[in-house]
């Protein structure tokens, strides 16, 4: 008996939905603990507490409370040590414990059966990221933002492999909910100037000429990045269970993404919905009433795609930005960004700066921010790695989009096009732990034995009996 490809969104498992209350009662120890007071012991209790908390928490909900510590807390824009702040946040240290758990789940031997593709990138590049990091002009900061790549990127992409967790579901509706309450915030925001965070925030907006919604994460950037992946999750159905709820909380996240007016967020809406119906009509994308069969459902998501797009940049508040001369003025110089950071590529193309050093390089150079985090990539680690990880992130999504796995794929695309429009990937690298989930669940497996009552279903990360089962 051979396993059967099937999609991991068809496998036994609990109701998804108790993923949002699960995790937020683990993540309540970070928050109540750590942050209720400004003391540094109250804060040091809050930590510890909650990273052991992490280790006795079920695997599964790992990711999920991951997501909910980096959307409840704005660390990178409170006034706290910026190791804390823009490094290993909460949300870092859920999804390092993930990945250290997810490792030691099997023993070394089961882990060398298991045929881990992609050396030919992960090998060179990590050579690359280390050849650069020892000429770099700051080794401390350019060490823990090589730490937070690792455990947010590099880690996932070669765990996932083997991660047998069906974790899809829970990661779905987790973000679903993100979706619905960052829309709920953004509302009350819009209607009432109400926003509970707002007293956290150490960095204030200026020089706005529209409102725009910072809900909790802190910045309107931030915002429609977090809201553009919670809509990607949202909108491609995944396994045989009710769909009207994400479809409610995809609105929640479209308005989100609405008024936070970040024209990024066009692209990034747009791309990621399309790059989702190329994963739409394949034999492993399934659905309650079969709604993703057919040429058809590729025509409704396209339907759905363009007014996606129509919503948010034909808004009322996206019209008036565009017209104001605020908003003139920040296109045009996004504009010129790469006429201005060219220089600075070609000064050390091979290695770069130093990974995490372009903020600091291109204020020396240009005195004004850098909000391109490509090019502060290319800055930072030089022109081979940019090239070996945009290929790798490639595969990441082509081996999302062969397994008919929408939601992780369009959710990749969208936070990688909403980067491109600001500097986060060296000024608050944190949150690549956006991305530790959807790469798990861009890549993992799913090979799992046909339904028999002798035989109970394989456990998640039981690689020795899978490999067992795989030879009869």
């Amino acid at each position: 008996m051979r396993p059967q490809l099937i999609d991991s969104a068809d496998r036994q498992r609990p109701n998804s939905w108790f993923g949002p209350s699960a995790t937020l009662a683990t993540a309540a120890v970070f928050i109540v603990l750590g942050f209720s007071s400004r003391s540094v012991p109250v804060t040091a209790l809050g930590a510890f507490l909650g990273t052991l908390g992490l280790f006795v928490a079920p695997r599964k909900i790992l990711p999920a409370i991951s997501l909910w510590l980096l959307v409840l807390l704005p660390v990178g824009f409170m006034d706290i040590p910026g190791i804390i702040g823009d490094f290993f946040t909460p949300a870092v240290i859920a999804a390092a414990v993930w990945m250290l758990r997810l490792a030691a789940a099997e023993k070394f031997s089961y882990l060398m059966r298991i045929p881990i593709r992609g050396w030919l990138i992960i090998v060179p590049f990590v050579a690359l990221m280390l050849s650069s990091s020892i000429t770099s002009e700051r080794v401390d900061v350019t060490a823990v933002w090589v730490a937070v790549f690792i455990i947010c990127v590099i880690a996932p992409a070669v765990l996932g492999q083997i991660c047998l967790d069906n974790i899809w579901p829970i990661i779905r509706a987790n973000l679903a909910a993100i979706g619905l309450f960052l829309g709920a915030l953004a509302a009350l925001d819009y209607l009432f100037h109400f926003n509970p965070w707002s007293s956290l925030y150490q960095v204030d907006l200026i020089g706005s000429s529209v409102f725009r919604t910072r809900t909790s994460v802190g910045h309107p950037l931030t915002t429609a990045m977090v809201a553009s992946i919670a809509l990607a999750a949202c909108i491609f159905p995944s396994g045989r269970n009710r769909q009207w709820p994400y479809y409610v909380c995809g609105l929640a996240a479209l308005l989100a993404v609405v008024l936070s007016v970040s024209r990024t967020s066009v692209i990034a809406v747009g791309a990621s919905t399309l790059i989702g119906i190329l994963a739409t009509g394949r034999p492993r994308m399934h659905s309650a009433h079969g709604l993703l069969s057919g040429p058809a459902s590729k025509i409704t998501v396209l339907i759905i795609a363009i007014g996606f797009i129509s919503a948010v940049s034909l808004s009322p508040l996206m019209q008036q930005r565009n017209a104001a001369t605020e908003g003139i003025s920040s296109a045009t110089y996004r504009s010129q960004v790469i006429d201005t950071a060219m220089p600075l590529i070609a000064q050390r193309p091979l290695l770069g700066f130093g990974p995490g050093t372009s903020t600091r390089v291109y204020e020396s150079y240009a005195r004004a921010p850098l909000e391109n985090s490509a090019l502060q990539f290319a800055i930072s680690t030089g022109l081979p790695a940019s090239i070996l990880l945009l290929a790798g992130l490639g595969i990441v999504v082509i081996s999302a989009l062969r397994r008919g796995r929408a939601g992780p794929a369009a959710g990749i695309v969208a936070f990688f096009i909403s980067v491109a429009g600001f500097n986060i990937l060296d000024a608050s690298p944190a949150f690549l732990a956006l991305m530790t989930p959807l790469i798990v669940c861009a890549v993992m497996p799913n090979y799992q034995l046909p339904m028999d009552p002798l035989r109970p279903p394989i456990q998640g990360g039981d690689i020795n009996q899978l490999n067992r089962f795989s030879a009869l």
